[in-house]
């Protein structure tokens, strides 16, 4: 007991972080047991069940890359299709994620930065969202992150006295490399590993310009590695040219003014959850307190940007923080300095993301894409607060108020994110574990089967973009009962057998006899009387269902046909 003191007190940076990252584990962890999907996940689930080969053909039809799927399917390959396998596999990237505060983040700016990250990382209400889903985020916000640290190390190496010899061969190879493996998860990550690399270029050609020594060979190396990223992405080309054409003709997205606005800038605090605890719609037992807690950290992230603007201001013109980096081209420096990658990141991702929905006529913006750069946004929280406490050790005794003030205001920031981020988990847990969930499911099994044992069959058609909400995942739940749905689309091959694709539902159901089911999304029955009318049968009964895991209303109706 005595000697485990007395490491604590001689490691009190690891003691804190080791405490940080397993307190904020825990709380990501809570949402990883239950047995609810609801559609983007249960695409997941069952494109993971395919081959490799089907993975990419099928997911070229989607609106996402592949590589998540292909690792999805390793998992799949090991522990079958077990929802909490793939659950605890999106939790491993949420943890590496984390651990990079410590291993890499710590190295390149201190205790402080390094330990803050991990903290807004892990207690992130929109990280909290994605940590368990069965989704790509919190992998591509791996991948982005260390893009991110890579070209960030390198872009300091350039402008520092040993120029390029003082860069390791490695930090290129995994920039790049996982720049690649961004590209390939997510369109959101490509966009912000884009803006990386955008920043790591300016930087080569400046080098290049001033004769920084070996920037010659920086170029040809910068030039090289995206080349071979390049031949390496071309296999997918196609197929995102095919994805952004579906997405122009048929996506789902709105863009709502000004809510999507301050999603994206209040990203990574605002959540659905913490949207409607703003709008008092959502009850929650502190009451008006999370949304205080809201307004009072977005005040404290104010002020500790001007803190941190001040401080750098003055310590330029007071020559405090001269060195061999500032004596070069001061928009170089800074467009590569510690607050300024991250920063880019992130609204470079949000403005040509803004960009391309112009371009398409068709909003690709959702805050829940942001995920995919979560690090970028943890890790610019992280210096602004970081300086707090840089400032509060640096200046005299004459200032104790003042730096009393900006500990309290760095207290006030933690306690206002650690509320934030436990209401939204509290919400997701009360939604995810809600017995309700189950009672869709557990209906439309016991109405699948005939008397004699026999499934009946099942159709979905109507709005096929808002039937298949409901279809798909009870495809997942009861798979043994086929639901045939009208759509020619590759991606939801991805269901089969468990959903039959076919030209005419209507064809198909007019040779059936007797009861069916008809499976829709919405509150009313809209659909199964529009179904049953086409066919010549009658709706015997219609059951809506809410759905408090992700906010679905399902409504399922037994028919009738002569």
């Amino acid at each position: 007991m005595a000697s485990s003191i007395s490491w604590i007190k001689q490691h009190r940076a690891a003691a804190l972080f080791v405490v940080v990252f397993l307190a904020g584990m825990t709380v990501n962890a809570l949402g990883a047991y239950t047995g609810q999907i609801w559609f983007d996940e249960s695409y997941s689930v069952g494109l993971a069940t395919k081959s490799f080969f089907d993975i990419w053909r099928i997911g070229a039809a989607d609106v996402h890359p592949v590589l998540y799927y292909w690792m999805l399917h390793l998992v799949y390959l090991v522990c079958g299709k077990s929802i909490l396998a793939m659950r605890l596999f999106s939790l491993v990237g949420t943890a590496l994620l984390g651990l990079l505060g410590w291993t890499h983040i710590r190295k390149d700016y201190g205790n402080a930065t390094g330990i803050l990250f991990t903290f807004f990382v892990l207690l992130s209400p929109w990280g909290i969202q994605e940590s368990v889903d069965v989704r790509m985020y919190s992998w591509a916000a791996v991948f982005t992150m260390v893009v991110l640290i890579y070209t960030a190390r390198i872009c300091r190496g350039l402008l520092d006295k040993e120029g390029f010899d003082g860069i390791d061969l490695s930090w290129w190879l995994i920039a790049f490399g996982f720049a690649l493996a961004s590209a390939y998860t997510h369109y959101y990550a490509a966009i912000g590993a884009f803006a990386c690399m955008f920043v790591l270029l300016i930087v080569v050609v400046y080098a290049v310009a001033v004769h920084v020594s070996g920037a010659g060979k920086a170029l040809r190396t910068f030039v090289i590695a995206a080349l071979a990223c390049v031949i390496a992405y071309l296999p997918w080309i196609h197929a995102m040219m095919s994805q952004v054409k579906g997405v122009s003709d048929e996506y789902w997205i709105e863009f709502y003014f000004p809510q999507t606005v301050y999603e994206f800038l209040e990203f990574p605090v605002r959540t659905v959850a913490i949207n409607g605890i703003i709008k008092n719609h959502d009850s929650n037992p502190l009451g008006p307190l999370p949304g205080i807690a809201f307004y009072v950290l977005l005040l404290c992230v104010v002020v500790a940007s001007v803190v941190y603007v001040v401080t750098l201001l003055t310590g330029i013109k007071n020559h405090q923080t001269r060195s061999a980096q500032l004596q070069h081209n001061w928009f170089v420096v800074g467009l590569s300095g510690k607050l300024s990658m991250p920063v880019c990141m992130l609204y470079s991702t949000s403005l040509l993301s803004a960009g391309l929905s112009v371009a398409i006529h068709q909003s690709i913006m959702q805050a829940r894409y942001l995920s995919c750069i979560l690090g970028a946004a943890c890790l610019a929280l992280a210096v602004l607060f970081a300086k707090l406490l840089e400032v509060c050790d640096s200046d005299s005794k004459a200032f104790t108020t003042r730096l009393l003030g900006k500990r309290a205001l760095l207290a006030v920031a933690v306690v206002s994110y650690i509320i934030l981020g436990g209401v939204n988990q509290v919400q997701i847990c009360n939604a995810s574990y809600d017995w309700y969930n189950w009672a869709v499911v557990d209906y439309y099994r016991d109405v699948v089967r005939a008397k004699d044992g026999s499934l009946l069959p099942v159709y979905a058609e109507g709005n096929i973009g808002d039937t298949i909400v409901a279809a798909a995942p009870l495809s997942m739940y009861v798979p043994e009962a086929t639901i045939t749905i009208p759509t020619e689309k590759l991606a939801y091959e991805a269901y089969t057998p468990s959903i039959e694709l076919v030209d005419d539902v209507i064809a198909h159901a007019k040779t059936k006899h007797g009861r069916m089911i008809y499976v829709g999304n919405g509150a009313d029955d809209h659909y199964a009387q529009e179904f049953a009318r086409q066919i010549g049968a009658t709706v015997v009964e219609s059951k809506t269902f809410w759905r408090p895991y992700k906010s679905n209303m399902w409504t399922i109706s037994i028919l009738e046909r002569s």
